[in-house]
Parts: C-alpha cells; sequence; structure tokens
C-alpha cells in the first residue's frame, strides 16, 4: 500500500472516532429550589423541610447555609430539635454529633448523615435538586 493511502487509513489522533462521537454525555446544570426563607432558619436548630419526598434540614452556622437528612442514624430522632456548635450539629436524643459540611458522624464512624448542596440568593434559601 503506498505511503499516502497508509496515512489516509490511519484514524487522525486529535479526532474522535465515530463511535466516540456518538457517546457524548449531556450534561446538565444543576437545578437549584427554593425551600426556605433566610428568616424562618433558628439560630441554634434547625428547620425541617420535605423536597421530592425527602425530608432535609436545614441550619443557619456562623453566617452560612448547611443542609443535611433530617434524621439521626442512631435512633432516627430529628436533627432540627438538635443544636448547632462548632461547625457541628448535635441530636436531641443521644447527643451524637455530625459535621454540617461533610456529614461524618464524630462518635461512630461510618454512620454519617447525607449533605445537600445549598445556596442563598438574596433571602431564598435554595437546594440542588438531585
Amino acid at each position: 500500500m503506498p505511503i499516502w493511502e497508509r496515512n489516509r487509513a490511519a484514524p487522525l489522533p486529535h479526532r474522535a472516532s465515530p463511535e466516540r462521537r456518538k457517546k457524548k454525555v449531556r450534561r446538565t446544570m444543576a437545578e437549584f429550589r427554593t425551600v426556605a426563607r433566610l428568616e424562618e432558619l433558628p439560630e441554634l436548630g434547625g428547620k425541617e423541610v420535605v423536597v421530592d419526598g425527602k425530608r432535609i434540614c436545614l441550619f443557619k452556622h456562623n453566617g452560612e447555609v448547611f443542609a443535611t437528612a433530617a434524621e439521626c442514624p442512631h435512633k432516627g430522632a430529628p436533627l432540627a430539635t438538635g443544636w448547632v456548635e462548632n461547625g457541628r450539629v448535635f441530636c436531641s436524643l443521644h447527643g451524637w454529633e455530625f459535621d454540617l459540611k461533610s456529614g461524618e458522624c464524630m462518635n461512630s464512624p461510618g454512620r454519617d448523615v447525607e449533605c445537600f448542596s445549598v445556596r442563598v440568593i438574596g433571602n431564598e434559601v435554595q437546594l440542588e435538586v438531585r
């Protein structure tokens, strides 16, 4: 085979193959939904909201807003009735503590709570819907 035909037959390294072009990943922007007003969040505890059937607890601490799952994984107590201190929420039932940013449980490793992305636009607290 002449060299000009060999070069033409080989795929160019900077171009995607036809199979790869068909498999383009569709990326969508995150959707945020307003779930509360900033003044509704208490200074020490939390506020529970339900989003798409899922119970979520909102906390205001040191000028930031955080969102975690609403129940303590230990005995299912509502974290909204707990208190917030030093970047952690404490369960009102047995005092289990969870980091507000990561959801990590300080009392029992691996018993973490799920955390959610939150943003504040004006006076609206918005939660990322997945």
